[in-house]
């Protein structure tokens, strides 16, 4: 099911960034899984898919934050544990045989939200992994098509769309933040010394020759006077 994001490539606030994710996936997983649920009660199918989504919607997420707490970089585990959601996004678009609307939201929140923390790169390969866990489980169950959504799984669809959405654009506006306030940091310890807190020799340096252009003033000729 679909989260919140982080690519080891572009992270910028690092552990922070992966606990986060990992508490969030409890969230969306758990949100995810009310569209889901419904759909497997309109089949009335046995107990094998409740046994899977509450595995996916509960476990999952508690081994994904223990995974990240022992790994020795936990970004790193964190963009495993993202490829892994991905995979099971799509089984379970399979599962719901390609119910319009879950489907749809399913599929745009998992290529949405890589794109927004993780950008084209961690997209592609998340969407890769889509594919492949839509595909293998299509196929294991012959190609189910049902693509009519019943209007309380439209209902119970509305939740996950709007936190999970509201929940991204906090996230994207957060680390927009802290790139601005990273770049300010950086570009201030370029200019100044840390222990000082005095401008240090290069940007001294740099400023010299526009300072000396700025004051100095032309010299005018003094013309010898008229006898």
């Amino acid at each position: 099911m679909p989260f919140f994001t982080d690519s080891t490539e572009v992270a910028v606030e690092g552990v922070g960034a992966a606990w986060r994710i990992s508490w969030m996936r409890f969230v969306g997983n758990g949100l995810g899984a009310l569209p889901i649920a419904s759909i497997i009660l309109e089949r009335q199918t046995d107990a094998a898919p409740w046994v899977l989504l509450l595995l996916n919607a509960l476990a999952w997420p508690a081994l994904a934050m223990l995974l990240t707490r022992r790994a020795r970089e936990a970004a790193a585990a964190q963009f495993r544990c993202m490829i892994v959601d991905s995979l099971f996004g799509g089984a379970w678009v399979a599962f719901m045989a390609l119910s319009t609307v879950p489907s749809a939201l399913f599929a745009a929140l998992l290529v949405a939200d890589k794109i927004a923390a993780g950008g084209i790169r961690l997209a592609t390969r998340a969407t890769l992994a889509l594919v492949v866990g839509f595909a293998a489980t299509w196929l294991a169950l012959g190609l189910p098509y049902q693509p009519i959504t019943s209007q309380r799984t439209v209902v119970l669809s509305l939740p996950f769309l709007f936190v999970y959405g509201i929940g991204l654009s906090v996230l994207s506006w957060r680390l927009a933040r802290r790139v601005k306030s990273q770049n300010r940091q950086l570009q201030r310890l370029s200019r100044m010394d840390p222990l000082v807190e005095l401008a240090n020799r290069g940007f001294l340096i740099q400023r010299a020759p526009a300072g000396a252009a700025d004051g100095a003033a032309p010299r005018r000729r003094r013309l010898p006077a008229d006898a």
